[in-house]
């Protein structure tokens, strides 16, 4: 078998797995496949070893209200959903489930709520300090998954800066959003360095 046969069956695999999990986890079962999820992010710039890594599956899901969540339903909006871990959970592993719209990847939702961001798994606030590291923000899922899974995408606007602030200096996908981030913390006493990617950085006026 071909490499691109491998991958394709591990796929298929993964996507089992998620789909039991599912099924067990919150009694449902997303009703795409998993190459239709492959196609569209590697279509969309997400690297192909992070498309067998990750269990991604199409399902049709209604969306709630903002910060709500969202369900699955047998008729509503396509979405790609996937695992993701919370740290406080008793299990790390699936402490909840995100889904994205795939069409406007800003809108997006956690079924549970539990995890304050996205990647929250991955940050070490001990090794960021050490190399002296910005913690990179995205602003959705997608720009995450493209990114090869580095940084975070913030899930709860009210925990989050708990967390940012511990952390150090923090990074902004791009001025809007900075402006975003750094309006979280108007009810704390001191904001955290919020930079830009090196292309986007301001330029200083000339005096």
């Amino acid at each position: 078998m071909n490499e691109a046969g491998r991958q394709r069956d591990d796929i298929l695999d993964r996507a089992g797995l998620m789909a039991d999990w599912l099924a067990q986890a919150f009694g449902a079962i997303g009703d795409g496949s998993a190459a239709e999820a492959a196609r569209w992010l590697a279509a969309h710039g997400v690297p192909a070893d992070l498309i067998t890594d990750l269990p991604i599956l199409p399902a049709t899901v209604r969306w709630l209200d903002p910060g709500d969540g969202f369900a699955f339903a047998s008729t509503g909006s396509r979405a790609l959903v996937f695992p993701i871990s919370d740290c406080e959970a008793a299990e790390a592993d699936f402490g909840d489930l995100l889904a994205f719209d795939p069409a406007a990847p800003d809108r997006f939702e956690v079924a549970r709520g539990g995890a304050w961001a996205l990647g929250e798994d991955q940050v070490s606030a001990v090794q960021l300090r050490l190399h002296n590291t910005p913690l990179q923000l995205w602003r959705n899922p997608l720009r995450w998954l493209q990114a090869g899974r580095r940084g975070v995408v913030i899930l709860d606007h009210a925990r989050a800066p708990h967390w940012l602030r511990q952390i150090g200096p923090i990074r902004a996908q791009d001025e809007a959003h900075r402006q975003e981030v750094a309006a979280m913390f108007r009810r704390w006493r001191a904001i955290p360095d919020i930079g830009l990617p090196p292309a986007q950085s301001p330029i200083a006026a000339t005096p």
